[in-house]
């Protein structure tokens, strides 16, 4: 499997988008700091992602992402709606939701 995936660093309300095949092990490899990009806003959680058979899928969908305006304020509303639902089951308001999803312009 391939996967489109979304990370969040909630200090800096930075967004990264990314396609690997081992979750886990790109989420750690991000923490340590060991990606040119995401090094310096190290403590990164992954927040939404997609899965896919075939690797073109996966940056196709990372590139539509990163191309059209359209696709990422769609993608980033449908992620901070679903924040904002998983936060109030917890008890948390959508104000933190709406913190969390803030981008660097």
């Amino acid at each position: 499997m391939h996967y489109f995936y979304v990370l969040a660093n909630t200090q800096r309300g930075t967004l990264y988008f990314g396609v690997t095949q081992n979750l886990k092990k790109r989420l750690r490899s991000h923490n340590q700091g060991q990606n040119l990009y995401t090094k310096r806003y190290q403590t990164w959680k992954l927040i939404y992602y997609e899965a896919y058979r075939d690797k073109k899928d996966a940056y196709s969908r990372e590139k539509s992402i990163k191309k059209y305006k359209s696709a990422y304020r769609t993608l980033k509303k449908n992620i901070a709606n679903s924040i904002r639902t998983t936060l109030k089951v917890r008890g948390s308001g959508p104000s933190t939701a709406r913190s969390a999803m803030r981008t660097k312009s």
